[in-house]
C-alpha cells in the first residue's frame, strides 16, 4: 500500500478526477445539443416553375406550392413570397386538406406591394403533421394592364418563411426550412382594357361670301363640318367576385380572409373598402392603382352569429362600384384547443400520440456515463485508501 502514500500517486489521482468529471459532462450535453437540433431539410417549391401569358384577356393561371418535409415532421409553415407588384396581382388559398379549418390558418393571407404572407398549422391533431411531399397552398396569378411586358418572378422568401416540427429531436421554435424556390413570369402580349373611345364629329362655324360680281356683298355663314374628340362621362368600376378562406363558416374565435376581384374600364380602382358586417369596416389602399385588381383583407370574428360581408371599389375618379356580398357564419366556441399564432408555436394535444423520430447518438451518451461512473468509482477508492 505504499504506492498509495506517494504524494505524486495521490495528486495524480486528484487530478484525474477533477479532469474527469467535467469532460464526461461537456460529451453529454454536446450529445444532448445533437439530439436538440433538427436537421434543417425541409425545402418548398413551385409548380411549374414557368408560366407564359400570350394572350391579350389576362386569363389567371396557376401555381402550386408544393412542400418536401426531407427528415422533418412539419407541423405549422411561415410562408413569405415576394414577387413583381408592376406585372402581376396574387392571391393565395391553402390547402385545407393539409390545414383543416378553423384553426388551420393562424394568420393572413396577408398581400401588398409585392410581398405576400401566410402562416398555416395542422391545428390540435398531431396525426396530421407532413411527413411526405404535398402541396399547400395554390396561388393565383392574374396579369396587370400595362404597357410594360417582359419576364418577371415569384419567389419564396428564404429569409423569413419557416417551417417548425412535431418531432422529438426539434426545439419548440426551431427553424428547419432548408431552401425555397422561385418561378418565372412571361407576359409576351400585353393585355388590353377594350377599345379605345372614337372620336365623334362636332360642327363648327366658318363664313362665306356671297353678293354680286363685285364682290361687294355680304358674308353669311355656311356650316362646315370638323372633328374633336369628345370624353364620356367616368364610368364606375365593378366588384366581379367575393370569396372566403379558408371557408365562410367555422366556430369562434373564427378567423378568415376575405378576397375580391374588381375591374375598372376606363380608369385605376384607387381602393377597396372592406366590411365585415360586424361593425368592421376598413380601406385597403396598397397594392392597387390598376385597372383589374385583387385584393385580401384577414378577419376575426369573436362572437358566434351570422354576418353580411360585402366589399366595394373605388377608381380614380371617385366613381364607386356595386357591393359584392356573402354570408359568414360564425358558431360558439367549443373547447377543442387551438394554436395561437406567433413564431414557432405548436400544437398541443393529449389523446394522440405523437409522432417521433430516432434519436442519434443514445449508445455515445451511455458510453460516456458509464466511463464517467467508473472514473469517479476509482478517485473514490483511491481516496478511501489514503
Amino acid at each position: 500500500m505504499k504506492i498509495l502514500k506517494n504524494k505524486y500517486f495521490i495528486l495524480g489521482n486528484i487530478a484525474l478526477l477533477l479532469a474527469a468529471i467535467p469532460l464526461t459532462l461537456l460529451f453529454i450535453s454536446r450529445q444532448q445539443d445533437v439530439r436538440s437540433r433538427a436537421a434543417p431539410t425541409t425545402r418548398i417549391t413551385f409548380t411549374p416553375t414557368a408560366l407564359t401569358f400570350e394572350d391579350e384577356q389576362c386569363t389567371e393561371q396557376s401555381l402550386a406550392v408544393n412542400l418536401d418535409p426531407g427528415e422533418n415532421i412539419v407541423s405549422t409553415v411561415e410562408l413569405f413570397l415576394t414577387y413583381d407588384a408592376t406585372k402581376f396581382n396574387i392571391s393565395i388559398a391553402p390547402n385545407e386538406n393539409v390545414f383543416p379549418p378553423p384553426d388551420g390558418i393562424l394568420r393572413g393571407p396577408t398581400i401588398s406591394n409585392g410581398q405576400a404572407s401566410v402562416v398555416m398549422t395542422i391545428g390540435s391533431n398531431v396525426t396530421n403533421a407532413i411527413q411526405a411531399p404535398v402541396d399547400i397552398a395554390t396561388i393565383t396569378i392574374v396579369p396587370i394592364f400595362s404597357t410594360d411586358e417582359g419576364p418577371a418572378k415569384i419567389s419564396i422568401d428564404s429569409s423569413k418563411t419557416r417551417v417548425f416540427s412535431l418531432s422529438d429531436t426539434d426545439a419548440d421554435t426551431e427553424n428547419v426550412f432548408l431552401s425555397g424556390g422561385e418561378a418565372a413570369i412571361s407576359v409576351n402580349a400585353l393585355c388590353v382594357e377594350g377599345a379605345s373611345e372614337e372620336p365623334t364629329p362636332t360642327t363648327s362655324i366658318s363664313p362665306t361670301p356671297t353678293g354680286g360680281i363685285g364682290g361687294g356683298g355680304s358674308l353669311t355663314p355656311t356650316a362646315t363640318p370638323s372633328i374633336s374628340p369628345t370624353t364620356g362621362a367616368n364610368q364606375s368600376p365593378v366588384c366581379s367576385t367575393i370569396t372566403t378562406s379558408p371557408s365562410n363558416s367555422g366556430n369562434a374565435p373564427f378567423v378568415m380572409t376575405l378576397s375580391a376581384q374588381g375591374t375598372d374600364s376606363d380608369g385605376t380602382i384607387s381602393k377597396a373598402t372592406f366590411n365585415f358586417g360586424d361593425n368592421t369596416i376598413q380601406d385597403v389602399l396598397e397594392g392597387l392603382g390598376t385597372a383589374a385588381v385583387t385584393t385580401q383583407l384577414a378577419h376575426t370574428y369573436q362572437t358566434a352569429g351570422t354576418y353580411s360581408a360585402s366589399v366595394v371599389f373605388t377608381d380614380n375618379g371617385g366613381a364607386v362600384s356595386s357591393s359584392c356580398t356573402t354570408d359568414i357564419t360564425v358558431l360558439a366556441s367549443t373547447t377543442t384547443p387551438t394554436a395561437t399564432a406567433g413564431a414557432g408555436i405548436q400544437p398541443t394535444a393529449t389523446a394522440t400520440p405523437t409522432p417521433t423520430i430516432e434519436s442519434p447518438g443514445g449508445i455515445g451518451t451511455t458510453i460516456a456515463v458509464i466511463g464517467g461512473l467508473l472514473l469517479v468509482i476509482l478517485g473514490g477508492l483511491a481516496l478511501i485508501a489514503l
